[in-house]
């Protein structure tokens, strides 16, 4: 669960990068069908939310693709992960609120929140992550003061600066250890 304004960053950080991916990978439907299906997903929900099942052929195959472009939340009472049909959907905006943040502030907002949980790491650990270009975090990270460090390979690793470490003796957990 995250608040609503970091729902905002999130979704205005990742848009553009999933966009790309999906029109790179060809899971978009045609141009032309992206502003129509968008306008009657808005026009099916502008009464609020609808479970998937209640969406009928609107949800079809097209929900997933459809959220690049109308930003929808799952809303209680929902399905769960084996009964997605269940899911009750609603518009962003009408249930979160109206959107707030723009692009870099969003790269800003996943760089930092990467870096808060799990830093020091590469540019690559932050890209992958978050699902965007390692040139989209870098500029995510432009006005962030950044300390940097070389792992034991010599690659670059960056964290925020005046962030905790732990003593240099310490060993590893399990999960950060090589295969």
């Amino acid at each position: 669960m995250v608040s609503r304004r970091q729902f905002w960053l999130y979704a205005m950080g990742i848009r553009r990068s999933r966009q790309e991916w999906a029109t790179r990978v060809r899971a978009l439907p045609p141009e032309r069908q992206l502003p129509d299906g968008a306008n009657r997903m808005r026009e099916l929900l502008r009464d609020g939310p609808k479970t998937v099942k209640e969406l009928g052929d609107d949800a079809t195959g097209f929900l997933g693709t459809l959220s690049f472009y109308v930003d929808l939340v799952r809303v209680p009472p929902s399905g769960t992960w084996e009964r997605r049909r269940a899911d009750r959907l609603t518009l962003a905006e009408d249930w979160v609120g109206p959107n707030d943040a723009t692009e870099d502030q969003g790269l800003e907002h996943l760089v930092r929140s990467y870096l808060r949980a799990f830093g020091p790491a590469a540019w690559g650990d932050i890209s992958s992550w978050a699902g965007i270009s390692v040139a989209d975090t870098r500029r995510g990270a432009a006005n962030l003061a950044l300390t940097r460090f070389q792992d034991a390979g010599g690659k670059e690793l960056v964290d925020l600066a005046g962030a905790p470490l732990p003593d240099p003796a310490t060993p590893a957990p399990v999960r950060f250890l090589p295969h």
